[in-house]
């Protein structure tokens, strides 16, 4: 954009929507680092996109510098970026780049992994691991003692000077181990005998031949290299003028270093939103206190803005949400609802619902969301939300689904490789596949010919208003793949007819356009695992429909009631909310960590838009969760019987307040 189409910061307006409230507009305009706390619903995506519209229209983000977007999650990512193009559009949206702490520190890794100091350097290639099981770590550490008094076998800044004590190496468990990654940077020296171990078992890995990282340590590794490497911090800082950090509750001590050694004192503007009622990631690392250490680093100790309208619930959800807030964050406002309550009993809002035992309670469950779905509800709008093992609960309530002619789908299954199906719908390698086979069954392309030509498109550089002679021969290049490749509307689908359509979407897609689509292409096995994830599933999808339509809304669900986890329900809204196996068995952890327990709660409770009922079937233990119903107890929760609820609820078909 010339200087000329710059707008003044004073005669910028949202773009989009109406109005922010105050605390938004000031993080929005901001010039200095910021920190925003934002409850559910506050519309975080919606700040951040009208943040990236005022950096990019304003010229505050000068060209040709970026802004780099980071996220919790890939689904995240994928519509913050979308978010934006709707809010700046696509050229103004190619400054912008929008990733998860892992893609950003996997790209950095596999960059600049050569200019790793001894002892760190990597000798040969590596692959993304899950970290060590009980029975791997047990033989470590027993490999560790055993070599631990050969000469010579390990330098002596590793060792220290007075050694590491066999029965202490063996006193410390795989959980210790595991959590070293998050406190100890690669930059110091062991301190204590789960620091030797880590510190051992990154360099033996690394010196291997064939590496196995997870993401904590390269994480780890990329903040060792921006410490000892400045040109290459130089170069990010010249790259990226301004900063986002989205769900920055859930960031681990391993990202939180890593972001400091590339930011800290630096030019770069930090702008990080988050919640820390909704910190439900502190089994896998989150920093508890990464809200109070940004404010050191960072704000030299500013107070954060704070944002309290809530967008999505309506106002007796949110009635909820603020007593259970109000146990978890004393000290924050009250969220403010902006949708008014349906004129409904508040029972047939929200409530407790008792099933005798667990048939009772599926066919109630299946009974209800039937109705509903009957009513005109959208099938994706009505989700089941769970603490732990989605499988089982699938496996238990399929045969009453099945009965009404309804299908669950669990988001969490691993389809292939470690890929659930919900990071599948977001991964673009996959969407790219997918959109090309479908373009081939289809006689005309619509929307699909459309999505198809714009990932050609990102996958060879190129804008919608590039040179016309670029875009027109990608144009060419898919109308040459359609009218060759196309089959007979008659075709039905099977295996066979399948694998042909994937072979000529792999001649369109090859693996360079592929790996142009997402930088966790670029290095390893990933996109392999998700072409294989991709063509299984979509087996899956055949094996399931006599119609190739059918195929491709099996394979995105869109007539599939959702079934997921709690903590992979974070970043959606759904209309009605289920949260099933409200008792001590499911909530096991609770007592263990009440804190996580509740945020697991109100995460999940603040899915909910319009309808949240929480489900117990009786004889189940309750009494370590008692809390969490001592709490709804106090926000005038009901409880009836779940046939009752079952059959005689309010429907919420094209009626929705709001």
């Amino acid at each position: 954009m010339g200087t000329a189409a710059l707008a003044r910061p004073s005669a910028w307006a949202p773009s989009g929507i109406a109005s922010l409230e105050e605390a938004a507009e000031r993080a929005i305009r901001s010039a200095r680092n910021e920190l925003v706390t934002a409850g559910p619903g506050a519309g975080k995506t919606e700040l951040l996109g009208q943040r990236a519209d005022f950096l990019l229209q304003t010229g505050a983000c000068t060209y040709p510098r970026r802004i780099l977007a980071i996220s919790f999650k890939r689904s995240s990512a994928k519509n913050l970026l979308e978010r934006v193009k709707l809010r700046c559009g696509w050229d103004e949206a190619l400054r912008f780049s929008s990733a998860t702490f892992d893609s950003f520190a996997k790209r950095l890794f596999d960059r600049h992994w050569r200019a790793l100091p001894e002892p760190w350097k990597l000798r040969g290639g590596y692959r993304i691991g899950n970290g060590l099981g009980d029975q791997a770590f047990g033989d470590f550490q027993r490999q560790a003692i055993e070599e631990l008094d050969l000469p010579g076998k390990w330098p002596k800044w590793l060792v220290g000077q007075g050694g590491f004590h066999p029965r202490s190496l063996m006193s410390v468990s795989r959980e210790k181990f595991s959590r070293v990654v998050h406190d100890v940077s690669l930059s110091t020296r062991p301190t204590n005998d789960a620091e030797f171990l880590y510190f051992l078992h990154v360099m033996t890995s690394l010196h291997s031949g064939s590496a196995e990282l997870t993401f904590p340590t390269i994480a780890r590794l990329v903040e060792l290299l921006i410490r000892v490497n400045r040109p290459l911090r130089e170069a990010l800082l010249a790259t990226y003028s301004h900063v986002f950090v989205d769900e920055f509750q859930d960031t681990t001590g391993a990202q939180y270093a890593l972001l400091r050694a590339c930011f800290h004192s630096s030019s770069a503007v930090l702008t990080c939103v988050g919640d820390s009622k909704q910190r439900v990631m502190a089994w896998a690392g989150a920093k508890r206190d990464v809200f109070e250490q940004y404010r050191r680093d960072f704000l030299a100790n500013r107070p954060e803005l704070e944002l309290t309208r809530n967008y999505r619930s309506n106002a007796r959800i949110v009635e909820i949400l603020n007593v259970l807030k109000s146990h978890i964050a004393p000290n924050e406002a009250q969220l403010v609802p902006v949708r008014p309550a349906p004129n409904l009993p508040a029972k047939e809002v929200c409530s407790v619902v008792i099933s005798a035992d667990e048939d009772m309670e599926n066919e109630c469950v299946a009974r209800y969301v039937g109705r509903q779905i009957e009513s005109g509800v959208p099938v994706r709008e009505v989700a089941l939300l769970v603490r732990q093992q989605a499988r089982q609960w699938r496996e238990r309530l399929e045969g009453a689904f099945e009965r009404r002619g309804l299908r669950i789908r669990n988001e969490d299954e691993d389809v292939h490789g470690g890929v659930r199906i919900q990071d599948l719908m977001t991964e673009p390698a996959s969407d790219a596949l997918l959109n090309a086979v479908e373009l081939l069954t289809t006689a005309r392309g619509g929307a699909t010919w459309l999505r198809t030509l714009e990932l050609l498109y990102e996958a060879d550089g190129l804008g919608p208003d590039e040179d016309l002679a670029q875009t027109a021969g990608v144009r060419r290049e898919l109308e040459e793949f359609c009218r060759e490749r196309r089959i007979d509307r008659g075709d039905l689908p099977d295996a066979e007819r399948l694998s042909e359509l994937l072979k000529h979407a792999r001649l369109l897609f090859s693996n360079n356009r592929l790996r142009r689509l997402g930088a966790q292409y670029l290095q390893g096995e990933f996109l392999e695992t998700v072409i294989e994830a991709t063509r299984k599933f979509l087996l899956q999808a055949v094996e399931a429909s006599d119609n190739w339509p059918a195929v491709f809304r099996h394979y995105r669900g869109t007539e599939q009631v959702p079934l997921l986890t709690i903590t992979r329900s974070k970043g959606f809204e759904y209309s009605i909310v289920l949260i099933l196996g409200m008792d001590a068995q499911q909530w096991w952890s609770f007592g263990k960590d009440p804190v996580e327990g509740h945020a697991n709660f109100f995460v999940a409770a603040s899915r909910a838009r319009d309808l949240l009922f929480m489900l117990f079937c009786k004889g189940k233990p309750f009494v370590a969760i008692r809390e969490i119903f001592t709490r709804l107890a106090e926000a005038k929760v009901e409880s009836w019987s779940a046939r009752e609820w079952a059959e005689q609820s309010a429907l919420l078909g094209g009626a929705r307040t709001g």
